[in-house]
């Protein structure tokens, strides 16, 4: 008999249900490399569609070594549906830059072989040339689409059939000459206001090194749904080029804003319905931003390298608390889960070249770590996380890259739950609940004593991989422990 770790302990009458929203199982763990497996298989980003399903976007080079759009998407069971490979040349990398979704679910990417829509079924449904940073799509399948220029600011608008509604652009009036301006972040809020954000160059030039150099600074503006710019605003002074992390409209017209150089490293602020900074802060000098998120209670959460985490307060920008290891290694996303618990995943050192995928919980009052789960791939060798999403259950999505045995990366995505759980029921009967695999059959135990085990039956999981049982006898007995194996 293959008996798991998982020992679990019920309270008879009074009944102690156990406390596991603090750690979580994984689910199934998804692989993907084409059957290429000594080529390279990068994710750039991962979202929900609204039936719960885990869209992931990234590159992947094919046998000829040349990259090819990716879009794979899983069902909350681990089903995968069926595989998006697409290139706009087939002697032209084509790398995914962003990744969007529309309500119906169709998929939207944009990077180096333009932008493309796909159906839910992975059928083509459009192209268009534009080769951007960012993407974004409204509530009306509008899509926008910034970054096909590094002159200036350029956003396109584009109707659900992928046909043109307007472009626009913007050069900074601080940029003298020909010198880049390039847009690298956009996103859309729920009163058709469109923000894109990004880096210009400004002053004038000056030599550097006997080359000619300028200055550079993050900048955003806004458009309304018909491409009238309403405000610019170069929210910070810099001298290098950097790049923008995150765009997150706030709901009341303005957005919030993380960006990343080597001057300005941990830069996040906060811009007015009117364009106006309402605040800005350089959290960390030494370690740079890559993810925000905004929570429902009023806080913006941060990741970055390091694994400088930090909470600040939307209203101000003061920060309750930030933490970081003095080890290498970075989170690269971060996300709350409905219930307010915070999460960031990303990448922790092994070995000089090696490192484990990392999913780190937070205390989101005091920002204590209370937990990491690991992944190391089958190569043991240099594995990251790179993107996350947490499903309305509390279920959380992770995708990254892994090393795998023939010398290439593949593309996993692991889905973790909530632990075991034991639930009092109004009947005084205990529920028990853990996760497998779909249709997995799995014997069930109780004991009293942790000596004698009574057999209780076997249990099938369900279809998204949830075993349940309800024990009717536990009423009757003054404690109760459960434990399971596979048949």
């Amino acid at each position: 008999m293959n008996m798991l770790k998982h020992t679990l302990a019920g309270a008879g009458i009074a009944t102690l249900a156990l406390a596991c929203s603090a750690q979580v199982d994984e689910a199934w763990v998804a692989r993907y490399n084409g059957g290429f497996s000594n080529r390279t298989h990068v994710p750039m980003a991962l979202l929900l569609d609204s039936p719960g399903n885990a869209c992931v976007a990234g590159s992947s080079q094919n046998a000829a070594g040349v990259y090819d759009y990716l879009i794979l998407r899983y069902a909350p069971n681990g089903a995968r549906f069926p595989v998006v490979r697409y290139s706009s040349s087939n002697a032209l990398n084509c790398s995914v830059n962003d990744l969007a979704l529309d309500q119906a679910g169709n998929a939207y990417v944009t990077g180096s072989g333009g932008t493309a829509k796909f159906a839910t079924n992975g059928t083509l449904v459009w192209t268009a040339s534009y080769a951007g940073n960012g993407i974004a799509v409204d509530s009306s399948g509008n899509t926008y689409v910034t970054g096909f220029s590094t002159n200036e600011y350029a956003t396109v608008k584009l109707d659900p059939s992928g046909s043109n509604l307007w472009v626009q652009t913007y050069v900074s009036p601080g940029t003298f000459g020909a010198w880049s301006n390039a847009s690298q972040r956009v996103a859309v809020d729920g009163a058709a206001g469109v923000f894109v954000a990004g880096w210009e160059s400004y002053g004038p030039e000056f030599l550097c090194s006997g080359q000619p150099c300028r200055y550079a600074r993050p900048s955003m503006l806004k458009y309304d749904s018909s491409g009238t710019c309403l405000w610019t605003n170069p929210y910070a002074g810099g001298f290098v080029w950097g790049q923008t992390k995150a765009l997150i409209p706030d709901g009341q017209g303005g957005a919030y804003v993380a960006a990343s150089s080597d001057y300005l490293e941990y830069l996040i602020a906060s811009a007015g319905p009117d364009g106006g900074m309402r605040w800005s802060t350089d959290l960390a000098g030494r370690f740079s931003v890559t993810a925000m998120a905004l929570a429902r209670d009023g806080y913006l959460y941060s990741t970055g390298t390091g694994w400088f985490t930090a909470k600040l307060v939307c209203a101000n920008g003061q920060d309750p608390w930030y933490t970081y290891q003095s080890q290498s290694g970075q989170g690269n996303a971060i996300a709350p889960d409905p219930a307010g618990c915070l999460y960031a995943a990303g990448s922790v050192p092994t070995g000089p070249n090696s490192a484990d995928s990392a999913l780190i919980r937070y205390d989101p009052a005091n920002g204590n770590q209370l937990w990491t789960k690991r992944y190391d791939g089958p190569a043991h060798g240099d594995d990251g996380a790179v993107a996350m999403a947490i499903a309305p259950d509390g279920s959380i999505y992770v995708t990254g890259y892994s090393a795998n045995t023939n010398g290439g990366s593949d593309i996993f995505v692991i889905k973790y739950v909530p632990a075991a759980t034991i639930e009092r029921r109004s009947d005084a009967s205990m529920r028990v609940e853990f996760s497998g695999l779909p249709g997995q059959a799995c014997g069930l135990e109780a004991s009293t004593d942790l000596v004698s085990w009574a057999t209780l039956g076997l249990v099938n999981a369900d279809t998204n991989g949830v075993f349940q049982f309800d024990d009717t006898n536990a009423p009757f007995l003054p404690h109760r422990f459960y434990r399971w194996h596979y048949p």
